[in-house]
């Protein structure tokens, strides 16, 4: 009788959280408490290039990189950006 074995990876299709300057990759279980500590973005609404108005609910189910920038704000903001 012959037996065969194979190596396999798993298929992880799971994305890293990046939870510091540091951007080392780490991958959190939705069960742990540090998930729940993990920094979201706030509900938004913008007006975009085009004039249309977005709010996060544009971006369900998708991946997206955040960067709020200030265009006119002479206070703190240049430093900030």
């Amino acid at each position: 009788m012959v037996c065969f074995s194979r190596c396999t990876i798993p298929n992880d299709n799971t994305l890293p959280f990046y939870v510091d300057a540091n951007f080392t990759p780490r991958w959190i279980s939705t069960d742990s408490k540090e998930y729940k500590k993990i920094h979201t973005i706030a509900p938004f609404t913008f007006i975009n290039q085009n004039g249309m108005t977005i709010d996060e609910t544009d971006f369900n189910d998708k991946i997206y990189v955040a960067d709020f920038f200030f265009t006119s704000c002479g206070g703190i903001c240049p430093k900030m950006t």
